[in-house]
């Protein structure tokens, strides 16, 4: 579903910027600090890094809404404080390229973050009870042998739910009805591969019936 997929893009892009971060810190001569060793400022970089892909983990897998809003304050602070030395190429070289690169990494998360709306449970059931009486009039009209409306059903209910094995079963019966042979087949065989019974019934006697 293109909501777990925008989420997922969302949490690769943060952790190979949180990685890019750890990059910085180690090619950036300007890290030392006078009063405190340069190992133990790398330790407190890992340990910032470490939290801030826990806070990531906590949107992705637990669709947290603090750890969302978490992640916003990240990337606005972090850009306040590092975009400028971009602006005005006071930053340079491999330091540059990584800084952006970074945060062009977060902001194309984020987006795929806001652009992954939560699903309401209640509405997806309603939607999966209505298409289920759809499938049965789809089915009626496949019987009745009037297999152009029930292809239109059936492709109704593919849209709305692409993983709907007996709408791409019906619906690959009625092509090969029609003379489309090779459409219903990929109906068909789509339907067969992820285990769907009736499909694979109908390939085994297609298997049989060819010489």
């Amino acid at each position: 579903m293109r909501i777990q997929k925008n989420i997922a893009l969302f949490e690769r892009l943060w952790l190979g910027s949180l990685a890019i971060g750890l990059l910085l810190f180690v090619f950036d001569g300007k890290a030392a600090n006078p009063f405190i060793s340069t190992d133990l400022m790398f330790v407190f970089q890992v340990l910032a890094a470490a939290s801030n892909a826990w806070i990531v983990l906590l949107v992705s897998r637990k669709k947290s809404k603090t750890a969302r809003y978490l992640v916003f304050i990240s990337f606005v602070a972090g850009a306040a404080m590092d975009l400028p030395g971009l602006i005005d190429m006071s930053v340079r070289g491999m330091q540059w390229l990584l800084t952006a690169a970074q945060y062009a990494m977060q902001a194309v998360g984020l987006y795929y973050l806001v652009t992954a709306k939560s699903v309401n449970p209640s509405r997806h059931a309603e939607s999966a009870v209505a298409n289920s009486k759809i499938l049965d009039c789809a089915l009626g009209l496949l019987e009745s042998e009037k297999y152009t409306a029930a292809i239109t059903l059936f492709t109704g209910i593919i849209e709305s739910d692409p993983g709907n094995l007996d709408a791409y079963c019906g619906r690959g019966i009625c092509f090969m009805r029609l003379g489309n042979t090779e459409k219903g087949l990929a109906d068909i065989r789509l339907a067969a591969l992820q285990g769907n019974i009736p499909a694979l019934a109908l390939l085994r006697q297609e298997d049989r019936a060819r010489p």
